[in-house]
């Protein structure tokens, strides 16, 4: 098993999240690209930062305001085009996995089936687009209907991509109830490639680690 850091806008550069990470002695970086001015980084700069500190990388797409599975084709496109464009980044970083985003707030204007069959399509097709990163991940969602277990197991099959698991997201459409991540990592099991703990409290007592749902204001 291998632990990652999250680089995320506020260490102000990729590069500066990387030297923070290498000095904690994390595996790797989960470098999250939710500015469009992170894809114009120097790329030569950050695979020397990767290599000085022994990193490998991965990449996340932005999540705010894209919707794969839009009923609006200009919607789809534009966040179809957005994803690819951070995808190109990843490979030029040499990135070990990339991961997609899938929100679900406009979920309820239409029936499930034809939402989670719409973004398992477009999902399929972009895993054919996506070229030179090592794996294709999709993360399940906190809430939506992609943060039920039978309709993502259910996209996952049909897009033959990799599984994120965000462990957070799942207490936390789950009230917090552990064996909602039993009932995950069964049904999921070889497909999960990566693990997220956001909104999620570790502790480690006498060798023994828990996971719990973290409280709102442990959150903020």
């Amino acid at each position: 098993m291998k632990f990652g850091f999250p680089v995320i806008f506020r260490h102000g550069s990729i590069v500066n999240g990387i030297t923070i990470a290498g000095n904690l002695s994390f595996d790797f970086v989960d470098i999250i690209i939710d500015t469009p001015t992170w894809l114009d980084e120097d790329t030569g700069k950050i695979l020397e930062a990767l290599e000085e500190y022994s990193l490998e990388a991965g990449v996340q797409s932005p999540w705010e305001t894209i919707y794969l599975y839009s009923p609006w084709e200009g919607v789809r496109k534009g966040s179809h085009d957005t994803i690819l464009s951070v995808a190109s980044f990843a490979s030029r970083i040499k990135s070990e996995y990339f991961n997609i985003h899938i929100q679900t707030d406009l979920g309820s204007f239409e029936e499930e089936n034809v939402t989670s069959s719409r973004i398992a399509k477009t999902l399929k097709e972009m895993g054919k687009e996506i070229k030179r990163v090592g794996k294709i991940t999709v993360e399940n969602c906190n809430n939506g209907i992609f943060s039920n277990l039978g309709t993502y197991a259910k996209v996952m099959d049909n897009s033959s991509l990799f599984s994120c698991m965000d462990i957070g997201h799942v207490l936390e459409s789950n009230q917090g109830k552990m064996e909602a991540l039993v009932d995950w990592v069964s049904r999921l099991n070889d497909e999960i490639c990566t693990a997220h703990l956001s909104v999620a409290r570790i502790r480690e007592k006498n060798g023994l680690v828990t996971i719990s749902q973290q409280s709102k204001n442990w959150a903020s």
